[in-house]
């Protein structure tokens, strides 16, 4: 069963690896758009052979924008990158309970099968009787 729990979960994170890539290159992505618009801003002032504003606006811009898309594209992908660890994390967790209770159930199940009488007086007073013993189904 654990085997099984661990190929599950498994199965859930295979694709994570590339989500959190993204969220952790977009910034640098942005990065060089800011640095190639910042060179293209240069060269504008180089060919014009002046500085001011229409000259460099449009390099600035462009660095502007592929800043914010980098960004913007990281942000998103580390917050679904976290929820998607978190849930996978929850879900371990479920599957984990899940797998004890049932290996308890039948833990229970097999000890009535052993021994299907079980005195009323030889239980102690205010425990729950064993659990029912159910015959097989053949």
């Amino acid at each position: 069963m654990n085997s099984q729990r661990i190929v599950a979960l498994a199965g859930f994170r295979r694709y994570l690896w590339a989500l959190g890539t993204v969220g952790s290159s977009a910034p640098f992505v942005g990065l060089f758009g800011t640095v190639v618009g910042i060179l293209k801003a240069f060269q504008s002032m180089s060919q014009a052979g002046t500085g001011g504003f229409k000259v460099v606006s449009q390099g600035i811009a462009a660095a502007l924008v592929a800043t914010a898309a980098g960004l913007l594209v990281a942000i998103y992908a580390i917050i679904a990158y976290n929820y998607f660890v978190a849930k996978v994390g929850a879900i371990g967790v479920q599957y984990k309970v899940f797998c004890e209770e049932f290996l308890l159930a039948l833990g229970e199940y097999g000890r009535a099968q052993a021994d299907p009488v079980v005195a009323p007086q030889a239980q102690a007073p205010g425990k729950a009787p064993p659990c029912v013993a159910i015959k097989p189904w053949r």
